[in-house]
């Protein structure tokens, strides 16, 4: 679909969009490339004692000049 669209808008019109999608695959890769090392070494650390690392994260890459903007925004909250 995104080679369609660059056909018919040209490759300016798609450069940050085709961007956007490697940040979302190379994201993907990183992320399941760490559940396999965190699972690893839960492995590691119950064949020496029934202590779990507990640790999930999931990790977004983003490029900066490729995803929109929006002004940060500041907010108190009541005590």
């Amino acid at each position: 679909m995104l080679s369609k669209l660059k056909q018919e808008c040209g490759g300016g019109f798609t450069s940050k969009l085709e961007g956007m999608f490697k940040d979302m695959e190379l994201s993907k890769d990183i992320n399941v490339a760490f559940k396999q090392y965190m699972g690893n070494l839960k492995e590691d650390k119950e064949s020496t004692s029934n202590n779990a690392l507990g640790i999930d994260l999931t990790v977004s890459i983003l490029t900066m000049g490729y995803w929109p903007t929006y002004p940060v925004l500041i907010h108190k909250i009541p005590v």
